[in-house]
Order: structure tokens, then sequence, then C-alpha cells
């Protein structure tokens, strides 16, 4: 009845961190696109753009799809640095996409280095670090670390959103979920699922999160 495109997170791969949900998905009348993010797995491509660059190869892939299935509603889904990408694609036109899923993401490319770093290693001075680490990212992968934000682009998000987060999450934490739930401008749902580690929401409250899954895709997608 629907295909859902998985975007996987940072240096994943395509059965990765989220095919433990294609079984379920596949049990509720969806096909599955396992993709490799550019510079993944056997993906080609020499550098990461935590989602700025992969926003774009995903509306490709819901070209792809929508080319070879023009009558089936695409889902686009993904977790971490995957979920930055579906969130950062929302604001652009995608053939056949109904609505996005995205589950412990970050805000932005930016945001995401400075909390690690300041999580890490907190005696850097982080406010000098990262305009230095921007230009390298600049000269070296064509892209900078503000260049783009999942805030600016839910705020004119064409597609309903379902956002997931672990309140448990020390990697991206759950607030980065929250601010984009907050500035969303369509239709829109969180689930957060208390004391989840990151991308662990569906393991600690399997439940919860299919039942949300499930009301989520027969609402848009049917």
């Amino acid at each position: 009845k629907r295909i859902v495109i998985l975007s996987h997170g940072y240096r994943g791969s395509r059965f990765g961190t989220l095919s433990f949900m294609a079984k379920y998905l596949h049990e509720h009348q969806c096909d599955v696109l396992f993709i490799e993010h550019r510079c993944c797995g056997d993906s080609e491509g020499k550098y990461i753009t935590c989602g700025l660059e992969e926003r774009y190869d995903c509306v490709s892939w819901a070209d792809y799809i929508a080319g070879r299935f023009p009558s089936l509603p695409i889902v686009i889904e993904g977790v971490s640095m995957g979920a930055t990408t579906v969130l950062m694609a929302s604001d652009l036109e995608m053939k056949n996409v109904r609505c996005v899923i995205a589950d412990c993401g970050f805000t932005s490319p930016y945001e995401i280095a400075k909390s690690v770093l300041r999580r890490d290693y907190p005696r850097l001075p982080v406010g000098l670090l990262l305009p230095i680490c921007g230009l390298f990212t600049r000269l070296y992968a064509g892209f900078g670390l503000h260049d783009a934000s999942t805030l600016d682009a839910v705020r004119e998000s064409r597609y309903p959103i379902l956002f997931i987060h672990g309140t448990g999450d020390t990697f991206v934490p759950s607030e980065m979920t929250k601010e984009a739930y907050a500035a969303c401008t369509s239709e829109k749902e969180l689930i957060l699922v208390d004391s989840a580690e990151h991308g662990k929401s569906y393991l600690v409250e399997k439940g919860r999160v299919e039942e949300a899954l499930c009301r989520f895709l027969a609402a848009y997608t049917e």
C-alpha cells in the first residue's frame, strides 16, 4: 500500500540503524527501500555532509521510486543524521511523498558539533574551534556548518511529520527534536520515550511507537 524510504544515521549502512523496523513495516503493507547515503557503505562520495547534500539525494530517491511505482504513496523515515536529512528535505517538493518520520534528528551540523564537543571536551574553546572546522568543511567538502537547519526546513514543511526521540539520549539531546516540533508549521505529532537512549525509542517502547506509526501511516497514506 505504500513504500518507506529508510534513511540511516551517520556512517551507517542500509541494513544498520533502521533495519530492525523493516519487519514491522513489511507486516503493515509497506515495501521498504534501504538506501545508503553518500560516503557510506557501498555508496560513492568522499564526504558526509550531515544532511545538507543528503536532503537532495532524498529527493532523487523519491523520484526514483515514484517513477517505478507511480500509484503508491511514499514515506521518508530516518534516524539520527537520517532523521535530520528527511527533516531538511521536508520543505522540498518530492513526488508522491505523503509524510515524514524523524527519530532523534539534530537541528543542524553546527549545533550537533557544538553539543558533542561540549559534552566530550568541556575545556575546549568550542566558540573558536567551530569556525575553524567550518572553514575546513567549506574548503574540502563544499558546505558550511550553518548552511541549513531542520528548524528552517520544518517552518516551511510540505508534509506532516511524526517526531520521535528518547529523553535519555546523550548524543542528540531530545531538546533538539522539541525545538523542531515547536517550529514545525505542518501537521505534526511528537512521541517522547522516557529514558530511551539514542536511536532506541522503538526498542524501549515498541508498542507505543508502533501504535503511533500505524496511526500516522493510516492518516496520511491510505
